[in-house]
Parts: structure tokens; C-alpha cells; sequence
């Protein structure tokens, strides 16, 4: 995949390499706090193109699924860090959002981008969700939100859960893309990256 990322401060260039390598980043915002980024341009897989982006941070990433990454303090630094706590309460809201979104035709991510931010219960249900945009269609924007009103993320949030979480759908870059899958329906992770 080709890229072309300025150094910038580390949230916003995940942002960036999120959207280009539809990948998803889970990190707490204080991980990533202060931090700028290396620059990136040319071709790269996902993991060697996060591996450059973050050259010089002291931090690292680390698969926790497809196309799924957290970033861990480099051994070069100090001690290594225990994963993010909150790793696979993000995969489940992933998976939770995509089950949900893939059970209309017109929500199926495959086709717009929207940031959204859900709000979730200690139960584990949905109890609010604020578009952080528009699709460009109200009545996507309509469907998104009657969707996921009120899904269950299928266990308890874990206590000390960063509220709200924030979720980026992408569109697909083909077809081949377009499988309602957890892993490729284009659900991205942001959580806690900013508010």
C-alpha cells in the first residue's frame, strides 16, 4: 500500500494510517500523549508502515487481530506495559457495531465514513450514540443511529471504561471488501484517541 503521512502528533497520524490502511488502532490517549510521529512515504504492508510511523516514540505495535494493532512501550525504553486494558471490550464493541450495522442493506459499512461516539451502560448495552458528523445522507445518518440504539455489546463494560468510546466506519476501497464481516467491515477502533 502506498502512504504518504507528515510527522505530526501521533493521534492524528493514527488517524491517517487507520483510514489508508483500514486497520484499526487501540490505544489509550495517555499512551500516545506528547508523542509525534515519524514521517511515512512509500509502499509498506500494514504492520511495516505502523512499525515506521511510530520509529522514535518508543513505542511498538502489536497484532490483536486482523488488521488490528495496540501499541506497547518499547523494551528499549523500559519494562514492557501490559496490552490496553480495554483491548477485548474493544473487539466486541467492534464486533457488537458491525452485527448490528450489517443487518440492514442501507447501513452495511461498505459504501460511507462517519466518527461516532457511543455512550455504554455498565450492563453493556448502547444507552447513547452521537454522530460526530454527517454521512452526507440524513437518512443514513437516521438509519445509523436507529441501528445501534440501544445493542447489546454481549458482556459487561469493565469497570474504568474511557467514555464515550469512538468508532470510525470507513467506506470499502472494492468490492472485495464488502463482506459484513467483524474483521472487514470497515468498523475502526478509536478508542479514547479524542473526545
Amino acid at each position: 500500500m502506498l502512504f504518504d503521512v507528515p510527522a505530526q502528533p501521533l493521534a492524528a497520524a493514527l488517524e491517517h494510517f487507520m483510514e489508508a490502511a483500514k486497520a484499526s488502532v487501540v490505544v489509550d490517549s495517555a499512551v500516545i500523549a506528547g508523542r509525534t510521529s515519524a514521517s511515512l512515504q512509500g509502499y509498506f504492508s500494514p504492520e511495516g508502515a505502523l512499525r515506521s510511523l511510530l520509529s522514535g516514540t518508543g513505542l511498538d505495535p502489536r497484532s490483536i487481530g486482523f488488521r488490528a494493532y495496540t501499541l506497547d512501550l518499547s523494551p528499549r525504553v523500559g519494562a514492557a506495559q501490559p496490552s490496553l486494558p480495554f483491548a477485548f471490550y474493544a473487539a466486541a464493541i467492534q464486533q457488537a457495531v458491525t452485527n448490528a450495522l450489517c443487518q440492514h442493506g442501507e447501513t452495511r459499512p461498505t459504501h460511507y465514513r462517519v466518527v461516532m461516539r457511543l455512550w455504554i451502560s455498565p450492563a453493556g448495552a448502547v444507552n447513547h450514540i452521537r454522530l460526530g458528523g454527517s454521512t452526507g445522507n440524513p437518512s443514513l445518518d437516521t438509519a445509523i443511529g436507529d441501528a445501534l440504539e440501544h445493542i447489546d455489546i454481549g458482556a459487561p463494560a469493565p469497570v474504568g471504561l474511557p467514555q464515550p468510546v469512538k468508532l470510525a466506519i470507513l467506506p470499502r476501497a472494492t468490492p472485495s471488501e464488502a463482506a459484513c464481516s467483524p474483521s472487514e467491515a470497515g468498523v475502526q477502533p478509536m478508542q479514547n484517541l479524542t473526545r
